[in-house]
């Protein structure tokens, strides 16, 4: 449909009564077939009216300047539409699309809608519309178009509830309800990311004593991964800045570059530990692992740490996009979420791009029904060769050796190997302080690798019970 067409159809609602028209862009995308998609034999099409979504990993061509604005990748991109519905109707237009306050803001006095619908930001912060109607703007928690809350949703399996990266309570307000301690405790918390910042955050604000300790930076892995998501569709960044500020309106005692010893934590004599120290890296055993043309996630991770101290989380992000120590041919070992998103940032930047996956499952972690799908398609027009069930038979200065059930060993060429796999369980600190404290508790990734929702869901739960 055209604007014109819109245009008419919103005369004839008008006409015909109604009292207000809420101006949506919908997109559909018709899917072929492929062979990593046999695990998603239902999917024929996806409806994309998040726009976030829609214009992922980049904006399809062709679509209307009038109709669609992709300048903010997905934010207010739907607003030309409800501008060009409201000037030919005089009633009330109603305005979508990843639409934060200070966009929708402008969007009002602009004159392009006369009312600004919010939809995920509302879940990620029910107390949104009160904080800024009294100008806490501070204190509202950011919704990161991570696609959590659709992500527990699956055509034929039994929906397991709502989740939210962001707000652990969702769904469950009544049995999460924050309650003031029976007992204050003194707590540590080790770690400084989101399951560590938020396990910090809810147990100060029942009134315990928290002392937060983060060796490096707050965020933890999260800076990291801001780096290869970046803050365009989807601003981790805004999230551990949050969670930096409510920790300290909470009043924890934040130590951050200090390392939390055992000799530390048993002078201060906590009631309650908390480890969030996040997962470990694990090499792949493979000859040659640890050649020169070998860059591993841990070496990646201390490299990026190293350089961040010095230029913080943020403006990493933005030097990210300009130099990247890879050569143009890349082999990235692990085709789930992580090798996947970390071939989208490298193919952005011009390189070329083989993702290899020991398992048969290509985008393990993405969104099932419109993300996975999306970056697959993506990767595949931009010529990512994309193998499934490898055996890695040896790294050599040339580049990979590998075998499937297709064909015998050959060798993908690469300037530089990356690997991107998931994390293992980190339990060594929890065992650590098992006897330094009545309490101990393990959180995040330490305990399950698995992502920033779990974490800080992790996080809200553990400090709720102390």
């Amino acid at each position: 449909m055209t604007i014109e067409e819109s245009q008419k159809l919103a005369k004839i609602f008008e006409t015909a009564g109604a009292d207000a028209i809420h101006a949506r862009v919908e997109v559909y995308t018709i899917r072929k077939s492929r062979r990593w998609q046999t695990d998603l034999g239902y999917m024929k099409y996806d409806n994309t009216h998040f726009p976030d979504v829609a214009l992922y990993p980049e904006p399809p061509p062709g679509l209307p300047s009038d109709t669609v604005d992709v300048t903010h990748h997905g934010a207010g991109a739907w607003i030309p539409a409800a501008a060009a519905i409201k000037k030919v109707v005089n009633i009330p237009v109603i305005a979508v699309g990843r639409i934060d306050p200070d966009m929708g803001e402008k969007i009002l006095r602009q004159g392009m809608a006369d009312f600004i619908y919010m939809n995920r930001r509302l879940m990620a912060d029910h107390d949104l519309p009160h904080k800024l109607r009294d100008g806490k703007l501070e204190d509202i928690a950011p919704c990161t178009a991570c696609m959590t809350c659709v992500a527990q949703w699956d055509f034929y399996e039994k929906y397991p509830g709502v989740m939210c990266r962001v707000n652990a309570a969702l769904g469950r307000e009544k049995e999460y309800e924050l309650k003031p301690a029976v007992k204050q405790k003194k707590v540590v918390v080790i770690g400084g990311g989101p399951g560590g910042m938020e396990a910090a955050r809810v147990a100060a604000l029942r009134g315990h004593k928290v002392i937060l300790f983060e060796k490096d930076m707050l965020g933890g892995s999260a800076n990291i991964a801001a780096v290869v998501k970046g803050t365009e569709r989807e601003d981790i960044l805004k999230l551990v800045d949050y969670l930096k500020i409510q920790i300290a309106k909470a009043g924890v005692d934040i130590r951050e570059g200090k390392e939390a010893t055992v000799e530390i934590v048993r002078l201060i004599k906590p009631d309650v530990v908390i480890v969030a120290t996040g997962g470990r890296h694990k090499d792949p055993e493979i000859p040659g692992i640890h050649n020169s043309n070998v860059l591993t996630s841990q070496m990646l991770h201390d490299q990026i740490k190293k350089y961040m101290k010095i230029t913080g989380a943020r403006l990493m992000t933005k030097l990210a996009t300009k130099y990247v120590p890879v050569g143009r041919n890349v082999v990235i070992i692990g085709g789930g979420i992580h090798g996947c998103q970390t071939a989208e940032f490298l193919v952005k930047r011009g390189r070329k791009v083989t993702i290899l996956e020991g398992g048969s499952i290509i985008g393990e972690g993405l969104l099932k029904h419109q993300l996975r799908q999306q970056l697959l398609d993506w990767l595949e027009k931009k010529n990512t060769i994309i193998m499934s069930d490898v055996k890695f038979e040896e790294i050599t200065e040339e580049g990979i050796i590998i075998s499937t059930g297709e064909s015998e060993r050959q060798t993908v060429f690469a300037d530089t190997i990356i690997t991107a796999l998931p994390l293992v369980p980190d339990n060594s600190l929890v065992d650590a302080f098992k006897d330094k404290a009545p309490e101990v508790y393990a959180v995040g990734d330490c305990n399950e690798p698995a992502y920033i929702a779990n974490a800080i869901s992790d996080g809200y739960r553990i400090a709720r019970i102390i």
